[in-house]
Order: C-alpha cells, then sequence, then structure tokens
C-alpha cells in the first residue's frame, strides 16, 4: 500500500509553522465536526482514516477511533489511534456507525480496495462520510477537468497536491460508491469552501426491496 510518507510528512511540517495556516486547520476542524454532529449521536462509533494527529476527535460527540499510516510524533499509543492503512482496516466486521475521510481521498492510489474496507466495517445502514477542501469557485463537472489538468499537465496544483496518489471527482466517488452498496447525498458550502458527502451502507434487507 503506497503511501507519500516523506512529502505527507514535509508538508505537515511547514505548513504547521505557519500560524495563519493552523488557525485556517482549526475553523475546518470545527466545521467538519458541526457536520460529523449533525449526524452522530453520542453513542455512535466513528473511525477517521486519515486522521493525522486526531485534533478532529476533541470536537465530536461519538466515539472516535483514527488510523493513519503515518504516526505523527505527537501521538502517544493511546486507545483512539492505531497505525493503519484505509485499504486493509484493523477492525472486525461492523464495528463502526460512521467512517471519515476528511481531506485524505486523494492520498490513495486506487479507492476500490478503500470503498470494500469501509463497507466491511461499517455497522448496517452506516454512513461513509468524505469531505474535501476545494475552493470557493467549486462545481463537480468542473472539478473532473481540474483533476485531469492536475493529474496529467500539473496545471493548479497547490502545495498538497505533491502527496497524492490520485485525483478524485465527486461524480468518481458517488458511482465507484455505488458498486459497493452505497446511496450519495451531496452539498457544497461555499463559505467554509468544502463539499460533504455522505454514502450510506443500505442493509442487505433494503437492497433486495
Amino acid at each position: 500500500m503506497e503511501v507519500k510518507a516523506n512529502e505527507i510528512i514535509a508538508v505537515r511540517k511547514k505548513l504547521s509553522e505557519d500560524s495563519l495556516v493552523a488557525d485556517q486547520a482549526l475553523q475546518h476542524h470545527k466545521w467538519v465536526a458541526e457536520w460529523i454532529n449533525s449526524l452522530a449521536k453520542d453513542s455512535d462509533s466513528i473511525l477517521e482514516i486519515g486522521c493525522g494527529n486526531c485534533k478532529l476527535r476533541n470536537y465530536l460527540k461519538a466515539r472516535y477511533v483514527g488510523i493513519d499510516p503515518i504516526k505523527h510524533s505527537d501521538l502517544s499509543d493511546e486507545e483512539y489511534f492505531r497505525v493503519g492503512h484505509g485499504e486493509a482496516v484493523p477492525y472486525p466486521a461492523e464495528s463502526f456507525d460512521f467512517i471519515l475521510v476528511k481531506d485524505a481521498i486523494n492520498y490513495f492510489s486506487d479507492i476500490t480496495p478503500v470503498l470494500r474496507e469501509a463497507s466491511r466495517v461499517l455497522n448496517n445502514n452506516g454512513s461513509l462520510l468524505l469531505t474535501e477542501s476545494v475552493g470557493k469557485k467549486f462545481h463537480p463537472a468542473t472539478q473532473v477537468i481540474k483533476n485531469l489538468l492536475k493529474k496529467y499537465v500539473g496545471v493548479g496544483r497547490n502545495i498538497w497536491d505533491s502527496t497524492y496518489l490520485n485525483w478524485y471527482s465527486v461524480y468518481f466517488l458517488i458511482r465507484s460508491a455505488k458498486r459497493f452498496g452505497f446511496d450519495s447525498e451531496f452539498k457544497y458550502v461555499k463559505g467554509e469552501s468544502r463539499y460533504y458527502l455522505v454514502l450510506k451502507k443500505i442493509s442487505k434487507r433494503q437492497s433486495e426491496i
């Protein structure tokens, strides 16, 4: 399972030294937490894939654990963190009510094993939550074109693009998730420069109706 570990560590270090970026990151944590808290109850469980330093945990009501292939230097071996990959989640089947991938979907060269694992470890009717910071001029259709330019020409790349293994459009994610039995609900919030995608796992009984 390929990970651009050196590039990710370098970008994280560079951005951590910028107080403005740190403030913006905190605000995005709060926006994402508000979204999740509107969906999840206190009794629910949530797994964050690509959790970084697990800071989002501080703002969530649901019971939280996170996995990341790179262990942050400020993380000890806590009960809420494990080193792990989204393509091979180190938890049993039907362990979580929600799975979150925040600003990390492009770290995966192939989304198929991630979706397969999400379907495996989610409870029936659980949800995979995807969210990305995409800027104020966003539309799913133009995202397809921009991603192609980034991937094959290198046009429009930012500091994080050096850490990516692929560039996934919302349209592609929805189509791919449908093959694994997920229904989708999408919204884009311009004021937050962020899209939010809920992929709800359909139970076997529902899929047979």
